[in-house]
């Protein structure tokens, strides 16, 4: 009888967890987009194409523009990820996705101290 090598078994290169993360990511950057919109309302804008004639923040082109950009940013990943087929982007996404939803949950807290 010949001893046969043992190999434990491949994982593939994504994880659950890691997927799991990336979902959870997706939640907080949508949350901190529609908290800053929230707390943008009637304060001054800095950013050009967010502010009305008058100089503060545009509801409705606010949630146009930052609903575009965070859809866009969100479509990509997702037809990446199917593509991929094996959560290998999952992390980097989660990264990207936590950073740009601390940036904007930041401003948000600051316009919400404005107050």
């Amino acid at each position: 009888m010949t001893a046969v090598p043992w190999h434990a078994p491949s994982a593939p290169k994504g994880s659950q967890r890691w997927r799991n993360a990336w979902v959870v990511s997706v939640a907080a950057l949508v949350a901190a987009n529609a908290a800053d919109m929230a707390s943008s309302r009637n304060l001054a804008e800095q950013n050009p194409l967010l502010r009305n004639s008058q100089g503060l923040f545009d509801a409705r082109k606010g949630a146009l523009i930052k609903a575009g950009a965070t859809g866009g940013l969100l479509l990509v990943q997702t037809i990446l990820r199917r593509r991929t087929g094996d959560g290998s982007l999952d992390k980097a996404f989660t990264i990207v996705n936590a950073a740009a939803a601390s940036a904007v949950g930041a401003t948000a807290v600051r316009n919400y101290g404005l107050r």
